[in-house]
């Protein structure tokens, strides 16, 4: 008999006599899967289970603590009104989130909105207003800052359909923040107040703007 035959055929009596040993239970050591399927198996139920991880985790393993430290930087220096510099730490902490290809955080994005708010640039609040409510369309301050923002553009301005475009989304802005269930309630006057503003004005543009 060929060597390689009397192998084959010994291999497939040690089979046979190993399953035979796993059915009556006398052989725990024989694992059920031969040990490269069980550790391809592994591999597949570790890719599945990141797979199934939400966004948020996988940065937060390697960088959260470094996104908290620049958010808190940036909130304490937007309270002593470095607004400038706080918006640089919101930056810096967006950055993270970027280079890792997650989306932002809402709260985030909503805090460097407001900064730059403070320091009127107007464009850069809308845009990071509109990604927040994105990401979170229940953080009511993604809709707020957004709709605040729009608003100021408006602001020396004359009439025009851009204008008005501009002053229907901020309406819709404040609209949508009063539905938001994370509005607190000591907001709602206010937030009620400036869609009040933005319907008056919107009227009064639409009165005013040149027909075409």
């Amino acid at each position: 008999m060929d060597p390689s035959d009397e192998i084959a055929r010994l291999e497939s009596v040690v089979d046979v006599l190993q399953k035979r040993l796993r059915d009556a239970g006398l052989d725990a050591s024989i694992p059920d899967v031969p040990a490269s399927n069980k550790n391809a198996a592994d591999e597949t139920q570790a890719a599945n289970a990141q797979a199934e991880m939400p966004q948020e985790s996988l940065v937060s393993i390697a960088h959260m603590d470094e996104i908290k430290s620049l958010k808190a930087e940036g909130n304490d220096l937007f309270r002593s009104q470095k607004y400038r510099e706080a918006g640089l730490s919101y930056g810096k902490a967006m950055k993270i989130y970027t280079r890792a290809d997650q989306p932002i955080d809402a709260k985030l994005l909503s805090n460097h909105a407001a900064a730059m708010l403070a320091i009127d640039k107007f464009v850069a609040a809308a845009f990071d207003g509109q990604r927040s409510m994105e990401n979170d369309p229940t953080w009511w301050k993604g809709y707020w800052y957004r709709g605040q923002a729009l608003m100021k553009m408006l602001q020396n301005k004359p009439p025009s359909t851009a204008m008005a475009e501009r002053c229907e989304q901020a309406k819709i802005a404040f609209n949508q923040c009063l539905k938001c269930p994370t509005l607190p309630d000591n907001k709602r006057s206010e937030v009620e107040a400036q869609l009040k503003i933005s319907k008056n004005v919107l009227m009064q543009m639409t009165t005013d703007c040149p027909q075409s």
